[in-house]
């Protein structure tokens, strides 16, 4: 019978690298607090770092992950259909929070206008800034969601979930290095990200009969 604990020891080179990027940001955040650990991020920058960003957020993007699901789904039906689910689970989740719960949360370049900072934050170039439902993440959500549903399935391969967490990351810190999102953000949407993976998994595994893929088909 599977068990979450189970689906826990398997998924374990993503989840510890993900709890400890949790807890590290929580403490960054109650020391530097909401501004001061925005600026620090987005701060350090340069113009190669500019590009790399902008091209890994679109990692996080709606579109890419339709594309990859479907990607996905022709290679293998049940992994496609996993974290087409996951993906579209989470994302929700985040849209009514950011919609009906935390809709009066702005983006990091409204909030350091009406708060008269608005010196101190760097627009980078070419990028189209959102100013509204900052909290949490959806680039975030949907990444998390997406690499830690492949985590899962790819229990056998430890390289490769460390290499899954460490792109789920890289979209995350890409939406505040972009100064579209805030720590508490993007840490928020990892959380709901990686959650709904680990109960959209267990509970196809659990209820629904789902077999992970053997050693030979990854």
């Amino acid at each position: 019978m599977v068990t979450f604990r189970s689906l826990l020891a398997g998924l374990r080179y993503f989840l510890i690298p993900w709890l400890v990027f949790l807890a590290a940001g929580l403490i960054f955040l109650l020391i530097a607090g909401k501004a001061g650990a925005h600026l620090f991020i987005s701060g350090h920058w340069n113009e190669v770092a500019d590009h790399i960003f902008q091209f890994l957020t679109w990692f996080g993007d709606g579109v890419a992950y339709v594309i990859f699901c479907l990607l996905l789904f022709g290679w293998h039906r049940g992994i496609g259909l996993i974290t087409s689910v996951s993906c579209m689970v989470a994302s929700l989740i985040t849209q009514l929070l950011k919609q009906f719960v935390f809709e009066d949360v702005v983006r990091p370049i409204t909030w350091f206008h009406q708060n008269g900072m608005h010196t101190l934050i760097r627009e980078v170039p070419f990028v189209e800034n959102a100013y509204f439902n900052s909290f949490p993440s959806g680039h975030t959500t949907a990444a998390f969601a997406f690499f830690c549903s492949l985590s899962i399935l790819a229990r056998r391969h430890p390289f490769l979930q460390t290499g899954f967490f460490l792109l789920a990351a890289g979209v995350g810190y890409s939406r505040m290095y972009l100064s579209q999102h805030f720590l508490a953000d993007v840490l928020a949407g990892s959380f709901i990200g990686t959650g709904t993976a680990l109960l959209v998994v267990y509970i196809a595994r659990r209820y629904m009969n789902f077999v992970l893929p053997s050693r030979a088909e990854l």
